[in-house]
């Protein structure tokens, strides 16, 4: 058997992943009926395309799109290649998919385990079951029919996939807490030829090959490795045969297929149109819990479970919701810095203090404030524990991209 570790600065999230489950992507019409009988697939085409579920410290289920197929082969992506499934409130400790069913399964640390289901292009709560008690392991049978559920307090629970109860059970079991270990989560995908692994907030992709090694891919694995910076465009300059200049550049190909910019890009990325549906999030970021101070907006698009920073804003008047927007471009050298000052992504304090705006017209004064801006915004009780982990916030505030827009 043999390993070859992707380079992908795209697989990352902005909080550490605590599980991990794949499964391939289903013909439409393909998923079975209630009685589970029928299913049939081409299981070699139905591994080559797939969906990675990540369970996080945030409360957010990912559903990101990968795919084993290289890109000259002129396959078509599916209209949106992420999700980002929000409704837990404590950290996703377990995620598994039902492969018959296509149905996603995620339990968090509070005990509640939602059953998702894809209707339409979009994901939505089918079952909810919530013992309040902590899940250690979560299985669905092999025909998707049956889930096995084991709780920490020694309780088993089996039912079926409708969510109807089958059979329950007390075992004696002694209790032990494990996550010292830097791997957090681990799963296969792609019929046993990737294996993800997640550390922390990183997912690494690993290609499987369970031949014995040819000296031919070996002596690619060294090419590969020999090229500076892995730029694919410089293979095609190596004086080979064009049949192993193409195995040296499949050995460029990213597993996860889920348009995501870089420091060095992110100008190009939030000012050229893409055919992809994006979906983002916009967060208000404030110094003090006053709100007496310009309000600053970072749009962050929705990935893996976390958010990227895109595109940062000032408010400068309180009549119309007039914007200016901040030049996104940093480097990777400055987001790395920033990164590893943030105490590993999770913690990392986005509230950070704007710089001064000369240009700032708004006409908000400290001296002068409403009493109804300086009233303490509390967050419920139930989000306290979430809103504490603040969003990574990379964004430059001291240069202008773009002038004043208006928002409709």
């Amino acid at each position: 058997m043999h390993l070859h570790f992707e380079r992908n600065a795209n697989s990352k999230c902005d909080c550490n992943i605590l599980s991990l489950s794949w499964i391939g992507k289903v013909p439409e019409g393909d998923i079975p009926d209630d009685d589970g009988e029928g299913w049939k697939l081409n299981r070699t085409s139905y591994y080559n395309e797939g969906w990675l579920a990540t369970g996080n410290v945030r409360g957010i289920v990912g559903v990101t799109y990968t795919s084993s197929l290289y890109e000259c082969w002129g396959y078509e992506l599916p209209q949106r290649t992420n999700y980002n499934l929000r409704g837990h409130r404590s950290e996703v400790i377990i995620v598994k998919w039902n492969e018959p069913y296509q149905k996603l399964a995620s339990c968090d640390a509070s005990g509640v385990i939602f059953v998702w289901i894809k209707y339409e292009g979009r994901w939505s709560i089918e079952l909810i079951n919530d013992r309040n008690t902590r899940v250690t392991h979560f299985s669905w049978s092999h025909d998707g029919r049956l889930a096995v559920i084991c709780y920490q307090d020694g309780f088993v629970l089996v039912g079926t996939v409708q969510g109807q109860r089958i059979s329950t059970a007390f075992l004696n079991l002694i209790d032990s807490q494990s996550h010292q270990f830097p791997v957090t989560a681990l799963t296969w995908g792609h019929n046993d030829r990737r294996i993800f692994v997640a550390t922390g907030p990183e997912v690494h992709i690993a290609w499987v090959s369970t031949r014995i090694s040819s000296l031919q891919l070996i002596c690619s694995l060294q090419i590969y490795k020999e090229i500076a910076a892995g730029s694919k465009q410089s293979v095609a300059q190596l004086p080979l045969p064009n049949r192993i200049r193409q195995i040296i550049s499949k050995l460029f190909m990213h597993t996860i297929r889920c348009p995501v910019p870089i420091g060095s890009n992110v100008r190009d990325f939030v000012s050229r149109a893409t055919r992809h549906r994006l979906h983002c999030t916009m967060l208000r970021h404030d110094d003090n819990e006053y709100y007496i101070t310009p309000a600053v907006y970072t749009l962050y698009l929705e990935y893996f479970g976390g958010l990227v920073p895109l595109l940062k804003g000032k408010r400068i008047s309180k009549i119309k919701p007039d914007f200016v927007i901040y030049d996104p471009q940093v480097s990777d050298k400055v987001i790395h810095q920033l990164e590893a000052s943030a105490s590993g992504l999770s913690t990392s304090n986005s509230s950070s203090k704007p710089h001064p705006d000369p240009r700032d017209d708004s006409d908000v004064d400290e001296g002068c404030a409403s009493p109804r801006l300086r009233r303490k915004r509390t967050p419920k009780p139930s989000d306290q524990a979430l809103n504490n982990m603040n969003y990574v916030d990379t964004l430059p505030e001291v240069s202008y991209r773009y002038n004043k827009m208006t928002i409709l």
